[in-house]
């Protein structure tokens, strides 16, 4: 077993059973936030592919709950659109709309459809091959998908595994929904708090030294033996190994790394955490720099392990950091920061400099000013309208990006691109 998911035998050893077998089988890992549900899921994953499994991954983020069909999409992102041919049109049409590879001619997209269209993908894949549908933080996920995926996980036949993780203590069960034509097809299993032993060696392995054992001693009575929590413990100045200066929450803990940054580093990192799938590219656009320039404002964070870099794609280390960020941001922050990446016009310098009114160009000219803003947003919102917008049949920038942002109301796309530029 990798020396990742040390301490987690049991939870290996029952990825196992439910992806041996040739009938549809599902298992929720269930656990408070850090315990290593991602870590267990990954492992999952690559044991999968070494199977022969094609696996179908998506992982959900508290930023893109409100965003119609974000997950699903992500779901179906590797299939070529050459193997949705067998689909029947309104099928076929149906995911080509919520995979943004149809025009929008306004009207809505079937549910139903769609979740037929998703359980045929997989049907005709398991017949070729195994199937792992892999679903991370699935509390975030977006309802949209959720209908979609548990009308599919009720029909499923043949060698189909349904993997997933879920996040305790905010609230009701969030994994009801889940549900196999055979009940006791569907396991669930709550992480617990490693071991000394075990935290040690995870710590060993991810921060490339050793701990005596008084040390160790320390760091798991405080972190509870939350890997992540004794990962960012250890990570920190050795007088908080000495002292137990170890924050109260988790939030905090990633507050505080944060903290250390400077206002433009804080800035990207926001960019990223607002992002389903961020870029260099996407993040440069949506803070009016280069890709190169976004890499160096980056570069700290990456040795400090906040980020890693996999060519153009940036990601977070852990979802929590993630999460971390987004939510230790100022609600006007997020706000703003979700409209620069929702209208690519920001990068227009014709709409920045109607937003602002520049003197000899706009002044005094409202009318001007949002004719100017207007036409930029519609040129390019093709390119940021979100799987929502189209299934609503939005086909203004102003009502897309109503849908699709946790807006206050009355704001539109006029509104928030004549926000104040930083």
């Amino acid at each position: 077993m990798p020396s990742e998911v040390l301490g987690r035998s049991a939870e290996a050893e029952l990825v196992g059973s439910v992806l041996g077998g040739t009938e549809p089988a599902a298992l929720l890992l269930d656990g408070e936030a850090g315990i290593g549900k991602t870590t267990v899921l990954l492992s999952a994953i690559d044991r999968a592919r070494e199977l022969g499994f094609t696996v179908l991954f998506a992982r959900a983020a508290v930023t893109e709950s409100a965003l119609g069909y974000a997950a699903l999409a992500d779901l179906l992102a590797g299939i070529e659109p050459a193997a949705l041919d067998f689909l029947p049109a309104p099928q076929r049409r149906a995911l080509d709309r919520i995979l943004l590879r149809a025009p929008d001619d306004g009207a809505g997209t079937d549910p139903r459809a769609v979740a037929a269209a998703l359980l045929a993908v997989i049907t005709r894949l398991s017949e070729r091959t195994p199937v792992l549908v892999a679903l991370d933080d699935a509390q975030w996920l977006d309802t949209s998908s959720v209908h979609a995926i548990a009308f599919a996980a009720r029909r499923l036949s043949g060698p189909v595994k349904v993997i997933g993780t879920v996040r305790t203590g905010i609230g009701e069960d969030q994994a009801l929904w889940l549900q196999l034509s055979r009940p006791e097809a569907l396991q669930r299993i709550r992480l617990g708090p490693l071991s000394v032993g075990a935290l040690h060696a995870v710590l060993s392995h991810r921060l490339r030294r050793s701990f005596s054992r008084p040390t160790m001693m320390r760091i798991h009575e405080v972190s509870g033996g939350n890997p992540f929590y004794a990962i960012e413990f250890a990570r920190g100045p050795a007088d908080n190994l000495k002292s137990g200066a170890l924050p109260p929450t988790l939030a905090e803990l990633v507050r505080q790394r944060i903290d250390g940054f400077a206002g433009d580093v804080r800035e990207a990192l926001l960019a990223v955490s607002c992002l389903g799938t961020p870029t260099a590219d996407l993040v440069g656009r949506a803070l009016g720099v280069d890709a190169d320039d976004v890499f160096t404002r980056l570069a700290d964070a990456e040795d400090r392990g906040i980020i890693g870099v996999d060519g153009d794609r940036v990601r977070f280390s852990h979802p929590l950091l993630a999460h971390g960020v987004y939510s230790t941001a100022a609600p006007a922050a997020r706000r703003e920061m979700h409209c620069r990446e929702s209208c690519s016009c920001w990068g227009c310098s014709r709409c920045r400099t109607a937003a602002h009114g520049a003197p000899r160009t706009f002044s005094g000219r409202r009318s001007n000013r949002s004719r100017t803003i207007r036409r930029c947003a519609s040129k390019y919102w093709c390119h940021w309208r979100s799987p929502n917008s189209i299934s609503a049949g939005s086909r203004s920038p102003r009502r897309g990006l109503r849908r699709r942002l946790p807006l206050p109301i009355g704001w539109t796309a006029r509104r928030c691109a004549a926000s104040r530029w930083p």
